[in-house]
């Protein structure tokens, strides 16, 4: 419709040539978008069949309503305040205090000693500063010193089991320090891509009310032969645009969701297969 509407001006002599021919490389910008979104949408199909065996046909489109936005930007429950705990459910950390076990070692002496027991999250489900305070700023390198105040290991050797150094020296224990690490420094950068997310969706939703807004004006200026047709037909593009990068800043917050549920049970990322 604009690449029309253009064309018909340039006949009239109402904008040159070259508007005309970035009209058209507007509209073809436009449509090769379209495609693209239809083939992720059917490679995404592809993999869920692939993974899950689901088969049903899926909608292309799925617009998002005020409730969903709410509902996604509002902070969950189980993630407020979130306690460190939770780290011990994950898939590795159980691992490795198995292992621990296998060694006699006390596992609450272990704890103690190498799991930090923190609020994970503040109230609004962002990082807290005790997490944020576990790593240096600039490496990202690990400030927690464990205390060792109970003997780690059965048999006596209490003293012994009291020297730090000399208990990470068990394989047990030295890959039960890496998994405790690696658990909550993967729960500080999945909160600090939470936080990028929300003032990403944030943003483009203050995007899109200006965009409409704009479009509101140009609206009442053409009823009133204030504003030219293609003004009107440009904005309503644009504002596509800004629906089309809210949407995709959605599907970062949901993924940021999963990547949570990830992150609190140990599992390892997975990349889905291409068709």
């Amino acid at each position: 419709m604009l690449a029309k509407a253009a064309e018909e001006q340039q006949r009239q002599g109402a904008i040159s040539l070259d508007d005309l021919m970035a009209q058209r490389l507007e509209t073809l910008t436009a449509q090769q978008q379209v495609q693209d979104a239809l083939s992720d949408h059917a490679n995404a199909s592809q993999a869920l069949l692939l993974l899950t065996g689901y088969s049903a046909v899926l909608p292309a489109t799925t617009p998002e309503t005020p409730a969903l936005t709410a509902a996604l930007v509002e902070t969950p429950a189980w993630l407020s305040n979130l306690p460190s705990q939770r780290l011990l459910e994950r898939f590795d950390i159980r691992q490795r205090e198995e292992a621990l076990k296998a060694s006699n070692a006390n596992i609450g002496a272990a704890r103690a000693a190498f799991f930090p027991s923190i609020k994970l999250s503040t109230s609004v489900g962002l990082q807290s500063d005790s997490l944020r305070t576990l790593f240096s700023n600039g490496s990202g390198t690990w400030l927690f010193s464990p205390q060792l105040n109970l003997p780690l290991f059965d048999g006596g050797r209490n003293q012994a089991n009291l020297d730090l150094a000399h208990v990470r020296q068990q394989i047990a224990v030295a890959e039960y320090e890496k998994a405790v690490q690696n658990a909550f420094r993967e729960m500080a950068g999945v909160l600090t891509r939470r936080q990028q997310a929300l003032g990403h969706v944030r943003n483009e939703i203050e995007r899109v009310a200006l965009v409409q807004e704009k479009v509101r004006r140009l609206s009442f200026e053409l009823n009133a032969g204030a504003a030219e047709r293609t003004a009107l037909l440009g904005s309503t593009i644009r504002i596509a645009e800004a629906d089309a990068a809210g949407r995709k800043s959605l599907d970062e917050l949901q993924q940021n969701r999963i990547d949570l549920f990830r992150v609190l049970r140990g599992a390892e990322p997975t990349t889905p297969p291409q068709s």
